[in-house]
């Protein structure tokens, strides 16, 4: 998993990463099919997930635990 942003560039409320073996489009419709949701990102291909105080940690901890 590659994060975004860097950690020279301070925190933020998204991470951007990219799952081996999926692309970004099959990993979003893998994600929905589980009740997760998440956006892609063209440059450079990869998901995008928020993670501020809106989004639930069980929710958060699913993706993690996820055997996709």
């Amino acid at each position: 998993m590659t994060p975004s942003p860097r950690p020279d560039q301070g925190p933020a409320g998204l991470v951007s990463f990219r799952v081996e073996g999926y692309t970004p489009e099959q990993l979003q419709e893998e994600c929905a099919r589980a009740g997760l949701y998440l956006r892609t990102i063209p440059q450079p291909p990869c998901c995008r997930i928020s993670t501020a105080f809106y989004v639930r940690e069980a929710d958060l901890e699913a993706l993690a635990l996820s055997r996709l």
